[in-house]
């Protein structure tokens, strides 16, 4: 997903083997808030902070899905909605109620089209079924231990579950890297510049996502 990420941790695209797209971005990666260096730098407590970088990403991914299932679950129950209303319509005019069949057949094939088009309900099933992934990965990363091969390993899985994903909505990934950040108590300072604006648009189009950055502490 986006560059947004837990204070001093990876964002998506952005695990071990994921670092030669970000080398034109490093002034800006640079740039970002980053967690204080912890004390001692034994390879244990490196491999700890990278795990819990990878499990924050993991779980932003999770809500990340949710909501856009959620999206497109609602998309596709107000799609059936008015169809139905409009079909409805146009049986009733063609009956002789009423004097407008034409528009209501009209509004009734254009809704259909549009849902056949939009396919909300099969993307609602794909969000579902990526979400569902990767809090099957999430589960493995809280039971599992922390130990470089296991790290190499869920670093892997999570690419793979990755290379699957539709194009990411960068605002709302941004909104979940926030709401995520404020259920682990982190610092506000840390969070992501989104606007009221962004935030109405953001399950329907990218407002200003180059514009994003994560505010200095």
């Amino acid at each position: 997903m986006g560059d947004e990420r837990r204070p001093g941790g990876a964002g998506r695209g952005e695990t071990a083997t994921g670092q030669d797209r970000a080398v034109g971005d490093a002034e800006t990666a640079t740039a970002r808030v980053r967690r204080p260096a912890r004390v001692s730098d034994t390879r244990m407590k490196t491999d700890r902070d990278r795990t819990a970088d990878l499990l924050f990403g993991v779980r932003r991914s999770v809500r990340y899905h949710l909501h856009r299932r959620r999206w497109f679950d609602r998309v596709h129950r107000l799609s059936q909605t008015v169809t139905l209303a409009a079909s409805s319509a146009a049986v009733a005019a063609l009956l002789g109620a009423w004097g407008w069949e034409t528009y209501a057949a009209a509004a009734a094939a254009a809704a259909a089209a549009g849902a056949v088009v939009a396919g909300p309900d099969r993307r609602a099933r794909e969000h579902g079924d990526l979400a569902r992934e990767f809090i099957g990965l999430e589960r493995e990363m809280t039971l599992g231990s922390c130990d470089p091969a296991r790290l190499a390993e869920w670093t892997a899985r999570r690419l793979e579950i990755e290379a699957a994903e539709p194009p990411v909505l960068r605002v709302l990934d941004a909104i979940c890297h926030d709401e995520l950040l404020r259920a682990g108590g982190y610092d506000a300072a840390h969070r992501s510049n989104v606007s009221w604006v962004q935030r109405a648009l953001a399950d329907v189009i990218d407002v200003g996502a180059g514009r994003l950055d994560k505010r200095r502490a």
